[in-house]
């Protein structure tokens, strides 16, 4: 009930935010008019009806293990690929599946599927919706602290704020509850933020960062924010259209509250992840 309550609270707190003039969703133009921008800061919340998105990419962390034993610094380099699509059921409705997910090394498994719906509610200069992510964890990954195999269930707020249009905020405030075998349920909270906008219509640049807790009981020592930058090229004006997005991530940046004693600083930057996303828009 807590976790429903505080979701709840998320939403009204936006909406007291919204300007006197704000309207739902529905009152966007005739879905025959509407066109899915190539401008990234135009985009709406949700695809476009009959849109589709495929996207691949590949990522590579490299990270500095460090040994309490022997005090060395020992290299490890991490390379995962994956692909998967984005549908716009209708104006206000999308999905979202990450399928083909692959962990290249340090040794060769299947990592981390996700499927997800987006439904926007609200738009009127303020873009509003709820969202829910499904992601099943076949892969463990310390760096964001799920070490055993399980699943992760995080309902969200997202919220995107247009600045003009050449600018855009991007907001999302959700509650991660994390299921591992043989531990107790965690629930969380991830919140990232992403500021990105046109220097002409093709290229777009920004910065992206985020509060992550993987469990509320301990959160004073689990409190993660990551640091990055991203990137897109768009090519093409009409139906397909072409993205190419590289991105750059400290995912450990801060971790005020860390207790791990192999954590020598609170600001770290030997960890970083480097990689791409090409994705396709088709409109059906």
């Amino acid at each position: 009930m807590r976790l429903w309550s505080s979701l709840g609270g998320l939403g009204m707190c936006a909406a007291l935010l919204l300007p006197a003039g704000a309207a739902f969703a529905e009152d966007d133009p005739p879905e025959d008019q509407q066109v899915y921008p190539v401008v990234y800061t135009q985009r709406p919340l949700t695809l476009s009806q009959m849109t589709l998105e495929l996207n691949a990419g590949m990522d590579v962390t490299r990270l500095i293990k460090l040994d309490p034993k022997m005090a060395t610094r020992d290299l490890e380099t991490r390379i995962s690929i994956d692909a998967g699509a984005g549908f716009g059921i209708t104006r206000n409705l999308e999905v979202r599946a990450s399928l083909a997910a692959l962990a290249i090394r340090p040794k060769v498994g299947y990592g981390n599927p996700s499927i997800g719906a987006t439904y926007r509610f609200l738009n009127s200069g303020l873009e509003m919706g709820g969202r829910l992510t499904v992601t099943l964890v076949t892969s463990p990954d310390t760096i964001v602290a799920v070490d055993k195999i399980g699943g992760i269930l995080k309902p969200s707020v997202p919220l995107l704020f247009h600045f003009g249009k050449s600018a855009r905020l991007d907001f999302e405030a959700g509650l991660p509850i994390t299921i591992q075998k043989g531990k107790p349920a965690m629930v969380g909270i991830d919140a990232p933020l992403a500021f990105s906008f046109n220097f002409v219509d093709a290229f777009h640049l920004g910065l992206r960062s985020s509060l992550y807790i993987n469990d509320f009981k301990l959160a004073s020592r689990n409190i993660t924010i990551p640091l990055g930058a991203f990137a897109g090229i768009s090519l093409g004006s009409e139906s397909p259209f072409l993205e190419i997005d590289p991105f750059f991530m400290w995912p450990q940046f801060a971790q005020p509250g860390a207790a791990d004693p192999k954590v020598q600083k609170k600001i770290n930057i030997d960890v970083y992840t480097v990689g791409g996303v090409v994705r396709v828009f088709l409109f059906m």
